[in-house]
């Protein structure tokens, strides 16, 4: 039987995009928790503001590492 292998034309541009996302969310994350020691608020938005992002993001950025590993073990 003969099987694909690699990554459709589609799925090398979800990773490449998947890439570059995850990598703006790691720099605002970074900010982020910075920030969290300014118990004021920041250009980032008051500190239950900021948490709450933060913990947004990162769901966000789990579920975009669990579909980024599936696509890299296909490549």
């Amino acid at each position: 039987r003969n099987e694909k292998k690699g990554l459709s034309f589609k799925e090398k541009k979800e990773l490449e995009e998947l890439n570059a996302t995850m990598e703006a969310i790691h720099i605002l994350q970074t900010n982020l928790e910075e920030s969290f020691s300014e118990g004021q608020e920041t250009e980032l938005g008051t500190l239950a503001t900021r948490t709450e992002t933060f913990h947004r993001n990162s769901k966000t950025l789990k579920e975009m590492e669990d579909r980024w590993l599936e696509l890299s073990e296909k490549e």
